[in-house]
């Protein structure tokens, strides 16, 4: 398996706590990271967020994901796909589960104390 110990990975997974979504439905595993802004000018920003993430998880994962795609009638874009590997990951090594997010946060074990802490904490702030 890929090593999660990188800078960028603890970003990802930092950010992924703040604002992404893990879901199950019948086709199996699908994660969503979106962001947007109240102000039209400023949803240029959550685009290069969300490539900025696009790009960490195509380099992890080396595979091709759609671009983000801006949301009918909101100003939020929305980056979503699918992926065993990442799902396996999730489950397995972060132990999170598909379904609703919880209001507590936890660093995971992989990341506490490590100095890959800091990583996370930037991706959480930046989600």
């Amino acid at each position: 398996m890929k090593s999660v110990y990188n800078e960028d990975f603890a970003y990802l997974i930092g950010n992924f706590v703040a604002d992404g979504s893990f879901y199950k439905d019948s086709s199996g595993y699908r994660f969503e990271f979106v962001d947007g802004s109240p102000y039209n000018k400023e949803l240029i920003y959550s685009l290069q967020h969300l490539n900025f993430v696009k790009d960490i998880l195509e380099k992890f994962l080396n595979i091709k994901i759609t671009n983000p795609v801006k949301r009918e009638n909101t100003n939020m874009y929305r980056l979503y796909f699918r992926n065993n590997e990442l799902t396996n990951i999730f489950l397995d090594l972060f132990k999170f589960l598909p379904g609703d997010k919880s209001r507590v946060i936890d660093i995971p074990l992989a990341y506490k104390e490590t100095k890959y802490e800091k990583y996370f904490w930037i991706g959480y702030l930046d989600g």
